[in-house]
């Protein structure tokens, strides 16, 4: 009887230890399945270790653009970005004003403008204008980032004539039907 006591005892003192080692090992970070690798994982370096041929650094990075409009399903721009949108704006736009004064493009930001589902990439600028007659002018527009063409604008300036009100000083006289108290 005291035999099979023991038997019992060491059996389920081995399998208690099995259970622990099986736990054990799946906690490790180098283990899979239950089973150890024979592999010396290396120890993970701090940022500060890290040397400077080890990092790797991007070497074009495109700016960040800004999202104008929506889209709920994803989009790619159907235009390219081109380094010489700005003087082919000036040469669209100097093909239509009229002025023979100059034309300065001031650049804000760049951004992706989305309508009815189509992306493009566009330049956010302020256009200034000088009119003939020497009144300045200015509008903000988005311009097509490949073709330099204006893709929408606003915030157009608009003048008053300048011409002086000429005022009656005699009182204008009502003539027609009057209204009567009663």
């Amino acid at each position: 009887m005291e035999n099979k006591k023991h038997i019992i005892l060491i059996c389920s003192c081995l399998l208690a230890l099995l259970v622990l080692t099986n736990q054990s090992d799946q906690t490790k970070p180098d283990s899979f399945a239950g089973k150890s690798k024979s592999k010396i994982s290396t120890p993970m370096r701090s940022i500060a270790s890290v040397k400077k041929s080890d990092v790797q650094i991007p070497l074009k990075k495109e700016p960040i653009r800004k999202i104008i409009g929506r889209s709920d399903l994803p989009f790619k721009p159907i235009n390219k970005i081109d380094k010489k949108w700005k003087s082919k704006a000036l040469s669209n736009l100097s093909k239509v004003w009229i002025g023979d004064k100059g034309i300065d493009i001031e650049h804000k930001n760049s951004a992706v403008f989305i309508k009815n589902g189509i992306a493009k990439n566009v330049e956010h600028v302020i256009v200034s204008l000088v009119h003939n007659n020497g009144n300045p002018s200015s509008f903000e527009a988005y311009i097509d980032s490949q073709t330099g063409k204006i893709v929408k604008s606003w915030n157009k300036t608009r003048y008053e004539s300048r011409k002086p009100l000429k005022v009656d000083p005699t009182p204008l006289g009502f003539t027609g039907l009057t209204v009567k108290k009663q």
